[in-house]
């Protein structure tokens, strides 16, 4: 029976060295180096092709797509704030701590939320709003956010039912006109449209300061006087949520 030239064969207890066969027979020598170059080539090809599948040189064949997008809604911190009259408080909120919850997702947008109602008020003129005013800073974030201003609300009428206002940052370029349907693309070009590149992710900070409304108050006179409320700060509340998407790409079958 005749054994695998590239195997070391034992007849009588005599070992028939490997070498000497790469050495004299080309049969040998063929397949041995046949081996060698799959044992090389086969890992060295699979590897640069998952490198370029990672940086989207391999997008597959083109024609039609249509993505499904499914949003998720984030929580990312939420702070209810004791402030007094001009006395600003600054919040952090770091998105290291939802890392696991952010895994495999884009931040599509960052939405801030501050609400507030008039509860601190007293006496007669209890119909006075205070004033809010919001600031965020986003310098420790990854960000492509041009306008991020401080703002203020300043309400007027009757607060104590509350008041709410929101504020949204997109973190994916032009999010809310993306289309879900492709022409002539790939898979890869859709995708690409829905990369955050990395936006979103860091420590928001903000900063919130209240102008209490003390309503109208007579000098020397009680304290509070008749349209006063002797209101001496408010109580915020500061939310922050990241608007998270999956996106699902399928080829849409051809007309022809």
């Amino acid at each position: 029976m005749q054994g695998n030239p590239l195997c070391c064969i034992c007849i009588g207890g005599v070992v028939i060295s490997l070498m000497e066969k790469l050495q004299s027979d080309r049969d040998t020598q063929i397949s041995a180096f046949c081996i060698v170059f799959f044992v090389i080539a086969f890992p060295v090809y699979f590897g640069m092709a998952s490198s370029l599948t990672d940086l989207g040189e391999l997008p597959g064949p083109k024609g039609d797509y249509e993505a499904t997008v499914v949003e998720s809604n984030l929580t990312l911190g939420e702070s209810e704030l004791n402030l007094d009259d001009g006395e600003p408080q600054t919040i952090s909120f770091d998105t290291n701590t939802i890392a696991a919850d952010l895994e495999g997702s884009y931040i599509a947008y960052v939405r801030f939320t501050i609400s507030w109602a008039e509860t601190n008020e007293q006496g007669q003129g209890q119909e006075q709003c205070d004033e809010v005013s919001l600031e965020i800073d986003m310098t420790g974030v990854a960000h492509n956010v041009s306008n991020i201003t401080t703002e203020q609300y300043d309400e007027s009428g009757n607060c104590a039912d509350g008041v709410e206002h929101m504020l949204e940052f997109e973190m994916i370029q032009n999010y809310s006109q993306i289309n879900n349907t492709y022409e002539d693309a790939t898979e890869s070009d859709v995708i690409a449209a829905y990369d955050d590149m990395g936006y979103g992710r860091g420590v928001y900070s903000i900063t919130v300061e209240v102008d209490a409304d003390a309503g109208q108050i007579t000098p020397g006179g009680p304290s509070p006087g008749p349209l006063g409320n002797n209101d001496q700060g408010e109580t915020v509340t500061v939310k922050v949520e990241l608007i998270t998407i999956k996106v699902a790409v399928e080829m849409l079958e051809s007309d022809d």
